[in-house]
């Protein structure tokens, strides 16, 4: 199962926008900003009034010692910028729902970018690069929803519900390289049996787009687990990651 940016970026963004302007600002610009304010309303496109108001979230950290604050705008427009005003990073259509983190675990606070809708968990990622001092956007990462690390290495897993009230279910393996997500494998949980499927645990591995099956086990194992399918999928890729590269 793919999804793209576009299509869940414009659908959430589209429909909350119009919630953004009505809600409390979380982190509000003060006084002491305005040097950031005046070098957002130049940056900003076709808008000359940019205001406290106009700006529905904002964040900051320290990079290098130095001061870096991400504002998200009521008509979903991210920007961010360091303590002299310089602009490291801009893009439309970003929800203001978003937090600095070193997701990577570089030294480097990141951006995470939350959607919300009717399957949760998307997300966009935000990597800071340190040669370039700016903020890169990490081409399709947001095709793997709640991501999570396996410790002590590169690689991610995704989960995502894939209907049947949850019973069916898709998890990726990925890492992270030059600012792109590499998907290398796939796990299809098959709980709920119809024309198309039966039910097991569907492994493939990933190659140039191209899938291979390598296994299939029983649905049944998720029930040994302590957290069910996220306790197994946490187990399994745990183990197993180093047979997909």
């Amino acid at each position: 199962m793919q999804f793209t940016c576009l299509r869940f970026t414009l659908v959430y963004c589209l429909f909350f926008a119009a919630s953004c302007k009505d809600t409390p600002l979380k982190n509000p610009l003060k006084g002491a900003d305005t040097k950031l304010l005046d070098n957002a309303v130049a940056t900003y496109p076709d808008r000359t009034n940019l205001t406290v108001d106009s700006i529905r979230h904002s964040d900051t950290t320290n990079i290098n010692g130095r001061q870096v604050i991400a504002h998200c705008t009521s008509d979903l427009f991210l920007f961010i910028l360091n303590e002299n005003g310089d602009t490291l990073f801009k893009a439309p259509e970003m929800f203001p729902d978003f937090r600095f983190e070193d997701f990577n675990h570089d030294g480097f606070d990141d951006i995470r970018v939350f959607y919300m809708g009717n399957v949760p968990g998307f997300e966009n990622l935000i990597l800071y690069d340190p040669l370039l001092k700016r903020f890169k956007i990490v081409d399709g990462f947001n095709n793997f929803p709640d991501p999570e690390r396996i410790k002590g290495t590169k690689f991610y897993y995704s989960y995502v519900r894939a209907g049947c009230a949850d019973l069916n279910w898709v998890s990726n393996l990925f890492y992270l390289s030059d600012f792109q997500a590499v998907h290398i494998a796939t796990i299809y949980g098959e709980g709920c049996v119809d024309a198309r499927s039966k039910k097991g645990m569907y492994i493939y591995k990933i190659d140039n787009d191209a899938k291979k099956l390598t296994k299939k086990l029983s649905i049944d194992i998720i029930e040994n687990y302590k957290d069910y399918k996220w306790g197994f999928l946490k187990s399994y890729w745990s183990k197993h990651y180093k047979e997909f590269l």
